[in-house]
């Protein structure tokens, strides 16, 4: 019985550090809809907050929303499609990323994107429509009825060798259109890599544009959009 107690405490004790560990993993309290030479990319923040980075550490990105559909109960169709990664860049050789230093999560917001207008049409609306603005992008997703991102981050925690995963989603109200995150790796005097993590977080307008600051939100939660 002794030993039976000792066991299930281990395994108990295994269980809560990955648990525990897990809460190292932050992500930035907003995504932002970037725009830049006339491109729009979907962009957050993953920082690991402990000494050492998890290891074998994987990034799984999906999107999930509802589609108007009579045929379907209650009018909508569910879809989850997961994001292509354009940052950060995994290992070629064994596809895990490295957590050192915060990193910078892009998504290119292009024709097969899940967060594009066009993303449902067919091969020949593409050829027709491959001219994708930034602000088609930016009225569809603030007409979607329901869209949501959810970020998965996976690894091993190396003391007790016992799996780690962090997760994370942002909604509609949690995107802001046209803004960049803050720098939060800087050199000191000294050659020291430091980072600010309250600046994790920050962000600021990248271009202003012909759209307010007040009409920056993309969810309901905002000022409606303009047609």
């Amino acid at each position: 019985a002794l030993l039976d107690f000792t066991m299930i405490a281990m395994v108990f004790q295994v269980a809560s550090r990955g648990t525990n560990r897990a809460a190292t993993v932050i992500f930035s309290d907003t995504a932002v809809l970037q725009v830049s030479d006339g491109e729009v990319d979907f962009v957050f923040r993953v920082a690991e907050m402990a000494g050492r980075p998890l290891l074998q550490a994987v990034m799984q990105v999906y999107c999930v929303q509802h589609h108007e559909d009579s045929s379907r109960p209650g009018g909508f169709r569910v879809e989850v499609s997961a994001l292509e990664l354009q940052e950060p860049i995994a290992d070629a050789r064994n596809g895990v990323l490295f957590f050192g230093l915060p990193a910078t999560v892009k998504h290119r917001v292009n024709q097969s994107s899940p967060l594009s207008p066009h993303h449902t049409a067919d091969e020949e609306s593409l050829r027709v429509k491959r001219n994708l603005e930034p602000e088609q992008i930016r009225k569809h997703l603030a007409k979607r009825p329901y869209l949501e991102v959810v970020v998965l981050v996976s690894g091993i925690e190396d003391s007790s060798a016992s799996s780690v995963e962090a997760r994370h989603s942002y909604t509609l109200d949690d995107m802001f259109w046209d803004r960049m995150f803050s720098p939060c790796v800087s050199v000191d005097d000294d050659g020291w890599t430091t980072v600010d993590c309250e600046a994790i977080h920050e962000t600021v307008p990248s271009s202003w544009g012909e759209v307010s600051q007040a009409d920056r939100r993309i969810g309901r939660g905002g000022p409606p959009t303009h047609e």
